[in-house]
């Protein structure tokens, strides 16, 4: 919201980043309402029967790794563009910031940071879901 602020306050109403943020915004909800039911569908096939392959041809696992993966995809393509890629240096970001995208400050550093600490959470729950298959089924 900060970004689409930002681009409204600079002029700019439509972008591909825009408009990519914005399905993330309404899609990563539903996503993740969804993996926390198909998730011990997961763990009971990798963890309890340790059969990795009936897993991947169990709907629920499959959905899991598909409800995780394809999000995961699109946000990683927001946060490889240039001018979101650090997230250390204020100075780095405005230098890479594309001129294709005029945005006022401080929504660069915002929408960085905010991008990185979302992507953090798609990691956190990865290896939370990773340690519950390894640990789980002892």
């Amino acid at each position: 919201r900060d970004y689409g602020r930002g681009c409204e306050e600079a002029g700019v109403m439509t972008c591909p980043v825009l408009d990519q943020m914005r399905l993330l915004v309404r899609f990563l909800p539903v996503c993740a309402s969804l993996r926390i039911f198909c998730a011990p569908a997961l763990w009971h096939w990798m963890a309890d029967l340790k059969d990795f392959s009936s897993a991947l041809r169990s709907f629920p696992a499959m959905m899991w790794i598909l409800l995780w993966s394809v999000p995961f995809v699109l946000f990683k393509q927001i946060l490889l563009k240039p001018g979101l890629r650090s997230v250390h240096s204020s100075h780095q970001t405005i230098r890479e910031w594309p001129e294709e995208l005029p945005c006022q400050r401080p929504f660069h550093g915002l929408l960085s940071t905010r991008c990185h600490a979302a992507c953090g959470g798609f990691y956190i729950e990865l290896l939370w879901n990773a340690w519950t298959i390894w640990v789980g089924g002892d």
